[in-house]
């Protein structure tokens, strides 16, 4: 193995972020696949996987150290207590690798140290939340991270007790490969003028208790309201019980309610699938927090338009992250209206979250040269 002037991922060993992350950054911006090098962490030494195509990948248990020091840049996709020894390991056999290691941040884990941090005043081991002691080690040395300053900066400094750098770059890749995306940014045939509303509620794998259940019922009837019952509502399950709760809102809505529902379940599809069927929708409701690639797939082949609520963590992200316009309201029966209303250019968001990518793109490429 030879890590010598190349731009190492350290991945977990079930992967699906590197894969798509990767296939951005060779194609669009333009980097050669033999630049980077994915060690994925595993507990099995005889362990394999099938990456992308060109990319070369290494068992963490197979990695020499001394031999890693001659990498150009590595970067950890997040920081968690499932590659956090691995990354604490290398820095404690070299500690000045940190000057060339990044940590590429997601919401997720800037939220669980934010908890810990507002709770007890500084970070603390808590396993529940897959923060361990050697995360702690590894948040002690790190400086460099990768994500849009705007969202993260100030959390990070302010949990941390310091400075750090920032590659001001947001995600670039879609919930598809770009072969796939573009495929079905020109062959989904959309009609924004048809009188019946596609609804997208919420996106995958999000669903789940009833608190859920209610905010769809109330959206339902929100839309429903507004559009004069010309609305199909889409929602996407991935357990039994789920499926019985939306079930059960179904019925309430038709016996109690008595209105004419259209709600489609769908479940267990692939991601192209799944894109397809987004594809042709008006609209995107989304939860307070998480599926935002699936939004900004959306956006980005000028199909429908997202809606967020006012206060959530999606709605500073598209708004003050990405400067992206969205349908906000502080209750469904508002983004119903302003949905209704139509003031929105589908286009025009498309064009600034393309040029937004292209930023980062340009950040990528100078990092990575």
């Amino acid at each position: 193995m030879s890590f010598f002037n190349k731009h190492i991922y350290i991945i977990p060993e079930v992967d699906r972020f590197f894969y798509l992350h990767v296939d951005a950054l060779i194609n669009k911006a333009g980097i050669a696949p033999e630049s980077f090098c994915a060690i994925f962490i595993t507990d099995d030494k005889n362990k394999t996987v099938n990456g992308y195509p060109g990319v070369e990948y290494i068992n963490s248990q197979l990695v020499d150290f001394s031999e890693l020091q001659s990498a150009k840049t590595i970067t950890s996709l997040s920081l968690n207590s499932f590659n956090s020894a691995f990354i604490a390991e290398l820095i404690n056999f070299n500690e000045s690798v940190v000057d060339k290691f990044y940590i590429f941040i997601t919401d997720d884990e800037v939220d669980r140290w934010d908890r810990i941090y507002q709770e007890f005043g500084s970070l603390k081991a808590i396993s529940d939340l897959h923060i361990s002691n050697d995360d702690l080690f590894v948040l002690s040395k790190a400086y460099k991270f990768i994500g849009l300053e705007i969202i993260f900066k100030n959390t990070i400094e302010r949990v941390l007790g310091r400075q750090v750098e920032f590659i001001n770059s947001g995600c670039i890749f879609d919930i598809l490969l770009c072969k796939d995306h573009n495929h079905i940014k020109n062959n989904i045939i959309f009609d924004k003028n048809k009188k019946e509303k596609r609804i997208w509620f919420h996106t995958k794998n999000i669903i789940g208790g009833s608190n859920d259940i209610k905010k769809l019922v109330d959206a339902y009837i929100s839309f429903a309201k507004v559009f004069d019952n010309n609305i199909h509502f889409v929602v996407f399950v991935n357990n039994i019980k789920t499926f019985l709760y939306i079930n059960i809102a179904i019925l309430y809505l038709k016996k109690v309610k008595k209105l004419p529902v259209k709600i489609d379940i769908l479940n267990h599809t692939d991601q192209y699938s799944y894109m397809q069927q987004l594809a042709t929708c008006d609209f995107l409701i989304l939860q307070p927090r998480g599926g935002a690639s699936t939004a900004r797939s959306l956006i980005k082949i000028g199909r429908g338009m997202v809606c967020t609520l006012e206060g959530t963590k999606n709605n500073f992200g598209f708004e003050k992250g990405y400067k992206v316009p969205v349908i906000k309201g502080d209750s469904y029966l508002s983004l119903a209206q302003q949905a209704k209303d139509e003031k929105f250019d589908i286009t025009a968001s498309a064009l600034i979250l393309a040029k937004k990518e292209q930023e980062s793109l340009s950040r990528y490429k100078e990092l990575y040269k």
